[in-house]
């Protein structure tokens, strides 16, 4: 790839993703656009087979020590050529004008400093996929809607400015950097940028209560105090 050309940079943070990781990549390379972008995998200290995995489809894989979703997010930020900073998970699936409609984004709203749209469940139980299409189509009518870390954009040069994903909270440190986006320019959130996400964390009734109150009470939180209570992740992996 001739790194003159890219304009857009997709982050991709990956720790033990060997089972969802080769989906995500190749929804990415059969990207239809026009638009040059670079595809950055950060292995966060991976055990398994993300790295090689990963290293048959990404521009780049960075492989860093430091097991943390906000070390690996900012890492690859400092590593892209674009000036548009994309940021997606490891178990995400892109639609095919995904990039395309990033990019249009930007060009037709060239005041907005990011922008992202809805995520929905392409497994886990039915229930979380009923709520997630409520909370995008409701949330979204009374403007309180923040993209998350799955599916964000921001140009290169705000997120640099604003200080990157910060590194106080690892539970919604994307709610909190989008926050922050809003001190600097109008964030966008759009429906025709969809994507789909695995809902792997919410197999059973515990965990969608659990993590359903913490990110409730996190929001809340943030919105009043600008910090988060709950900092850390469950993980699900091993």
């Amino acid at each position: 790839m001739n790194r003159k050309l890219v304009t857009l940079s997709v982050i991709i943070p990956a720790y033990n993703e060997e089972k969802y990781i080769e989906r995500c990549l190749v929804s990415l390379k059969n990207q239809m656009t026009d638009t040059p972008f670079e595809i950055i995998v950060v292995n966060n200290g991976s055990t398994d087979a993300t790295g090689k995995i990963s290293g048959r489809y990404a521009d780049q894989v960075y492989t860093i020590h430091t097991k943390s979703y906000v070390a690996a997010l900012n890492a690859g930020a400092h590593r892209a050529s674009g000036s548009i900073l994309v940021f997606t998970d490891a178990d995400t699936d892109h639609p095919p004008h995904w990039i395309d409609r990033i990019a249009q984004t930007f060009r037709k709203f060239p005041d907005i400093v990011a922008c992202g749209g809805p995520c929905y469940f392409y497994d886990g139980p039915y229930f979380m996929k009923i709520l997630a299409g409520i909370y995008a189509k409701w949330g979204s009518c009374l403007g309180q809607i923040l993209p998350i870390g799955a599916n964000i954009a921001v140009r290169k040069n705000i997120y640099f400015l604003s200080g990157g994903f910060p590194s106080h909270t690892e539970l919604q440190t994307d709610r909190a950097f989008a926050l922050t986006l809003r001190k600097y320019g109008y964030v966008a959130y759009k429906k025709n940028l969809s994507i789909t996400m695995s809902g792997r964390r919410f197999y059973s009734t515990k965990k969608i209560l659990l993590e359903g109150y913490q990110r409730c009470i996190n929001i809340i939180s943030l919105f009043f105090t600008g910090s988060t209570i709950y900092k850390q992740f469950d993980d699900i992996r091993t």
